[in-house]
């Protein structure tokens, strides 16, 4: 992430309320504006922070993080937009992406922010599949 993101993060973490969900793009195959490992936040009132794409899936990701907030439960969407008219858009959203949607609740949260503050060094690392698991490890914590 770019220091411009993950300052705009900071900010809207800080009016998340104690929720939100990271939005992570977990896979991608062809054309695409972003790479694996690009992030988006969606806060409660399905406000984005950064983007996942051109514009063609933020809205549908914004749904579905909102759904995972419900539910605390995280979720993996895959979008095929190489030949879908209504996702391609011809706006360069050409190739097939894999989006991880976790819930970050207070304490995930808070840890969370002190590392993109720079307070402590810390690491987030999702488990994907084969069952739900978050590590969030700050330093002395190794």
């Amino acid at each position: 992430m770019s220091p411009a993101e993950v300052q705009h993060l900071l900010q809207a973490l800080s009016r998340a309320q104690g929720q939100a969900v990271l939005a992570t793009l977990v896979r991608v195959r062809g054309s695409a504006y972003r790479r694996e490992g690009a992030k988006m936040l969606v806060l409660p009132d399905a406000t984005t922070v950064c983007s996942l794409s051109g514009g063609c899936l933020e809205p549908d990701v914004a749904q579905r993080a909102l759904e995972v907030l419900r539910t605390g439960r995280p979720l993996r969407v895959a979008y095929d937009l190489e030949e879908d008219a209504v996702w391609g858009l011809g706006l360069g959203c050409g190739g097939s992406v894999e989006v991880y949607l976790e819930p970050l609740s207070d304490p995930l949260l808070k840890a969370f922010l002190e590392g993109l503050r720079g307070e402590a060094p810390s690491l987030l690392a999702s488990v994907l599949s084969g069952g739900e698991g978050r590590l969030l490890y700050r330093e002395g914590h190794w």
